[in-house]
């Protein structure tokens, strides 16, 4: 469609976009927006990632405050809280739902867990 008097063209489109696609095995940083006594949940780019208690390292203890904190008995790991950036691996992805990706993933390997800020 061309517009009068200006030289422009309008062409119309459509597209489909794969924004972020998580691989069983990937490393990424993950900001939490939740922990709660069954572990973590927080956000790799638009996927959702959760973080069971028993796949965290052995030293961190919830305790319930607001927001919830995961706190570490071991001086060498910082303690998690909301917002925080979390390093993580994934360990299984879910596509159920076409318009949403969710993973579980872990942080009790080394190298993994908390991070200092982004």
């Amino acid at each position: 469609l061309a517009q009068d008097g200006t030289g422009y063209v309008l062409y119309k489109v459509s597209l489909t976009l794969l924004v972020s696609n998580p691989l069983r095995g990937e490393i990424c940083d993950m900001i939490v927006s939740e922990a709660t006594p069954a572990g973590l949940f927080g956000r790799v780019g638009p996927v959702e990632v959760f973080v069971s208690v028993g796949q965290m390292h052995p030293s961190y203890a919830f305790v319930n405050e607001e927001p919830g904190v995961f706190v570490s008995q071991d001086p060498a790991q910082r303690d998690i809280s909301v917002g925080d950036c979390v390093r993580v691996q994934i360990l299984g992805v879910s596509r159920n739902d076409p318009e949403k990706i969710q993973c579980v993933a872990g942080c009790a390997e080394p190298m993994l867990g908390a991070r200092t800020a982004m």
